[in-house]
């Protein structure tokens, strides 16, 4: 009897022993909450009327407390940079992840994916940064590409939706005669800052507040558009055969336009004061006159982008 209660004892203490030290397993997502799926209609991208088969977003996910309260400390590490692909079926990624058993998720995307620092112009936070992630990006002459963000309400149930915005500043460049035709050869847009850094924080903080989403650097370039265009009095043409897609900044650069009247050739300077915002989509709309030196920009429309 005394060998058997002993026996019952130390069986006893082994299965406290190994409930105690399975409590600290974390459980498979299988044995949490749902899978996690992502909505196959997020807002259309400037270029294109939609995204396509191929295309990809980067996703970084914090998790959060019940409260879906945001941690200064907290890392993206529920995800990091997982590229979400279009496809047939709609949006997919791998692994497939489920939302955690407590908590909710806070979620992050941008467009196009980068898999690198620098891909694509883009360079990410680390994953070992805290706080809210942010996003460098260095605009490369000839790539002209329509950045992407979207952030997300905490959630732990549901598809995610995830409500795209254009972040950089849409220029096109139109010209009119103002009587004779005029053919232009080359269009020049000085000391353009090239570099930024785009706060997640402020934009997911401050969404009317436009001008702190971006921090430009001091770092420029000229960028220059080159081909014979011939145009008439009869209506403004656009010059870019794509758009600049360009950092938001502020402050003045020059454009310098060549062009051939008759048998005369003409370069002319204008001075555009800039205060240019994410989202903004701009047609500088300009009369050339058959006089040389003499360039007019009569209106500088606004066109709806967003």
């Amino acid at each position: 009897m005394k060998q058997f209660i002993l026996a019952l004892l130390a069986g006893a203490i082994f299965c406290a022993g190994g409930c105690s030290k399975a409590d600290n397993i974390p459980l498979p997502d299988e044995y949490q909450g749902e899978a996690i799926s992502f909505s196959d209609t997020p807002h259309t991208k400037a270029i294109k009327t939609n995204f396509v088969t191929g295309d990809r977003l980067g996703i970084l996910a914090y998790q959060l407390n019940d409260a879906g309260t945001w941690n200064t400390q907290g890392k993206p590490d529920f995800m990091y940079n997982v590229p979400l692909e279009k496809t047939a079926a709609g949006f997919e990624y791998s692994p497939l992840k489920y939302y955690p058993a407590n908590g909710k998720v806070k979620f992050f995307a941008y467009y196009p994916y980068s898999s690198s620092a620098g891909n694509n112009g883009i360079t990410l936070s680390a994953a070992s940064a805290t706080n809210y992630p942010t996003l460098k990006y260095q605009y490369t002459p000839g790539q002209d590409r329509d950045l992407l963000v979207a952030v997300t309400e905490p959630q732990n149930t549901g598809s995610i939706y995830l409500p795209c915005d254009h972040v950089l500043t849409k220029i096109n460049l139109s010209f009119k005669a103002s009587e004779q035709i005029i053919t232009i050869s080359s269009v020049k847009l000085k000391q353009v800052k090239n570099k930024g850094t785009f706060s997640f924080a402020n934009y997911t903080n401050y969404p009317t507040n436009k001008t702190m989403w971006w921090s430009a650097e001091t770092s420029t370039i000229d960028l220059v558009s080159t081909r014979y265009l011939s145009i008439s009095s009869a209506r403004y043409t656009n010059y870019l055969t794509t758009p600049w897609f360009l950092i938001p900044q502020s402050g003045t650069l020059t454009l310098t336009v060549t062009y051939t009247a008759g048998r005369d050739e003409y370069e002319v300077d204008y001075v555009l004061n800039t205060a240019w915002k994410p989202g903004q989509s701009l047609n500088y709309q300009m009369e050339l006159k058959y006089s040389p030196g003499d360039i007019e920009f009569p209106i500088e429309p606004e066109e709806p982008w967003n």
